[in-house]
């Protein structure tokens, strides 16, 4: 199991990465943390990591780039998958707060910007001297520490080099924007690729050229309707529709059949149904005719008739008995309206009720001091600095979560994944 060492309980939080070295011996590195009593007594609840590589290390920028992950404090253990070798560095932050500043700082801080850049910098020279300030969450940033280690290369998964491999790779990752992230993702993405993906890919081309272009048929005869009811003339509806199922139509929205080039002949293409060339005395001459009336003011004219009849029936007819009925119901509900807030009056004010209100506040409160003190009890057990060993031991569960079945599974699982499954340098 390992001894424990002496160390600086002073500090506010420490943590041991892999084997407590600063090379590492796989590149998805199992971390655990220490905390001081001073931290315990403030209560933390979470652990926010943020790791780097050299290359983000040095951009001008840095305090914004890399990954960051959160965990509950209580987990014990976290692991972080690496992704490239070499120089690597991970600040540590224990958060403590009410919940919902915390998890308004921790949206802030997991949020990116247009790219991979964090909306939120953090000073890796604050973190590493347990002083970070900023953002008007001080006192939620209860402790801190920065760790830098080296990953080999020989950790890292190879991807195929031979020509068979590099087609295998593509088909594989065909469905997928970015590369697997490890052996075991690769692994997955292979038994789709050969037994779901063909049937995927045909009825991929089946939505392309069937259901997308009769899509496209339907909106070019819908939107040939409406414009003819406009008062533009479309362009051959069935000719279009063809050519939109098939593809062959020039991928422009409109479907009007005079365009800019007409306004040479005509003064506007409104109403206009055809120009046709005529000879008289020797000379051309473009002859054009126009809609007598477009559906559209028709259907306008038709439905102002019948609305000035309703409506001169209305006023003669039936606005009295509207206005009786709309009184009516206004006065149903302001009644309800006042009798429910007499009863709400009634409810606040009755002695017996308030001293029962006055109970159960001062009995919450206590159950929740309680809780409090049996956590730090549990946290002292499990999480003190003076228990600090100097490697991580994932076969050691922490006192209070003994009997946690997902605690242990996700470490068992992770553990394993450790072994068999290598990330892929990026």
């Amino acid at each position: 199991m390992g001894e424990t060492k002496q160390v600086d309980v002073k500090v506010g939080i420490d943590v041991v990465l892999n084997g407590g070295k600063e090379e590492m011996n796989s590149a998805t590195i199992p971390i655990e943390w220490w905390l001081s009593k001073e931290v315990i007594e403030k209560d933390p609840q979470y652990v926010l990591f943020f790791e780097q590589n050299g290359t983000e290390k040095s951009y001008h920028d840095g305090s914004a780039h890399g990954r960051r992950y959160v965990c509950k404090i209580t987990d014990a253990f976290k692991f972080l998958q690496l992704f490239s070798p070499g120089y690597h560095r991970v600040m540590v932050i224990a958060i403590s707060g009410e919940d919902r500043k915390v998890e308004d700082m921790l949206w802030r801080y997991l949020r990116k910007q247009i790219g991979d850049e964090y909306f939120v910098s953090l000073d890796w020279e604050a973190a590493k001297n347990n002083d970070l300030q900023g953002q008007g969450y001080e006192e939620c940033l209860v402790a801190s520490t920065v760790k830098e280690f080296e990953v080999p290369q020989e950790l890292f998964a190879k991807k195929p080099e031979t020509n068979l491999g590099r087609l295998i790779w593509k088909w594989v990752n065909l469905c997928f924007e970015n590369d697997p992230r490890d052996e075991c993702n690769y692994l997955e993405r292979k038994i789709l690729a050969f037994m779901l993906q063909p049937f995927l890919v045909i009825f991929w081309y089946f939505l392309k050229y069937l259901l997308v272009g009769t899509l496209h048929a339907s909106y070019i005869l819908l939107v040939s309707f409406a414009t003819l009811f406009v008062g533009f003339r479309p362009r051959p509806v069935l000719k279009e529709m063809w050519g939109a199922f098939t593809f062959t139509r020039c991928p422009r929205w409109g479907v009007k059949k005079f365009g800019r080039y007409d306004f040479t002949f005509a003064k506007t293409t409104f109403r206009l149904w055809s120009i046709t060339k005529v000879e008289r005395d020797g000379k051309f001459e473009n002859v054009l005719k126009y809609m007598p009336i477009t559906p559209l003011l028709a259907t306008l004219i038709m439905g102002a008739v019948v609305g000035l009849y309703f409506l001169i029936r209305f006023f003669l007819v039936d606005v009295l008995s509207v206005t009786l009925i709309s009184l009516g119901i206004v006065a149903v509900i302001a009644f309800v309206f006042v009798v429910c807030e007499f009863l709400k009056y009634l409810n606040k004010t009755a002695p017996g009720r308030r001293e029962k209100r006055r109970l159960k506040t001062i009995e919450a409160e206590k159950e929740r001091m309680t809780y409090q003190e049996l956590t730090r009890k549990r946290m002292l057990e499990s999480f003190d600095l003076s228990k600090k060993t100097d490697e991580v031991f994932l076969d050691r569960t922490p006192p209070d979560l003994q009997g946690k079945v997902i605690q242990k599974f996700r470490v068992s699982y992770w553990t394993l994944k450790a072994k068999v499954c290598k990330p892929f340098s990026k």
